[in-house]
């Protein structure tokens, strides 16, 4: 039965407007022509897929949805506490120009696709590049948010404006390549830096990159994520 739907597949996804991507042994990433076939497709191969040895992700290509779904291998981890976030090896990209650099970066957050972190233009502080695993931290800020926002935020957009201006003096002390952490205060931009919510902290990794045109960008992969309240100094910004 196993082999006969497994083959099944196959020929689906040869079908127009489906597709198949690989990069073995890590994941198998299926895309699907809408929503509804991606739903389909899902909940018909949900009961073999969910355990094998590699992770399977389906989501839906050429779309304006967010319609992802993961079929996690057995030794996937499933909170009681939350409600899962269906994760894909995908990349949300803002206003950048790729060079090989950039793409070796891209690349690593691809084969890990359950870690947050991003890539920031050095110049204009803008977020290029976040993985959608990065949306988690946004669901739990109570983010009114999306990945597809983020990235057109910039650092001052979000950060506590004094662990910002400490970051950039730290910044200038490393060199291209050489990795360096930092704990910061962020809110969400969409309440407001006087909210009472949407304050969290946040131990990152960053390092320089270059680029082939010569342009600086700093990637960042998440570390510890915490929940705060909101920084009592905040109350004397005008």
């Amino acid at each position: 039965m196993g082999s006969h739907l497994n083959s099944h597949l196959a020929r689906q996804l040869q079908r127009c407007g489906w597709g198949l991507k690989t990069n073995l042994p890590y994941w198998v990433i299926m895309e699907a022509p809408d929503p509804g076939s991606a739903l389909s497709l899902y909940e018909d191969y949900f009961p073999i897929l969910s355990v094998t040895e590699r992770s399977y992700w389906l989501f839906v290509g050429n779309s304006q949805t967010d319609e992802l779904f993961q079929f996690p291998n057995k030794e996937a981890h499933v909170s009681k506490e939350t409600q899962p976030l269906i994760l894909v090896p995908g990349l949300e990209i803002g206003a950048l120009r790729l060079s090989r650099a950039l793409l070796n970066e891209m690349d690593w957050f691809l084969s890990n696709p359950s870690a947050p972190g991003g890539i920031a233009r050095l110049a204009d502080e803008s977020q290029c590049v976040l993985p959608l695993a990065s949306a988690q931290h946004l669901i739990d800020t109570g983010s009114g948010g999306s990945v597809r926002k983020a990235v057109t935020w910039k650092r001052p957009d979000y950060w506590h404006p004094r662990d910002l201006m400490e970051f950039r003096h730290e910044s200038y002390q490393h060199s291209p390549g050489e990795w360096w952490t930092y704990t910061y205060r962020t809110f969400d931009p969409e309440m407001g830096i006087h909210s009472e919510q949407g304050w969290a902290e946040l131990t990152n990794e960053y390092k320089l990159v270059l680029d082939d045109f010569e342009t600086a960008y700093q990637v960042c992969r998440n570390g510890d994520f915490k929940i705060i309240s909101r920084p009592e100094d905040i109350s004397a910004i005008s």
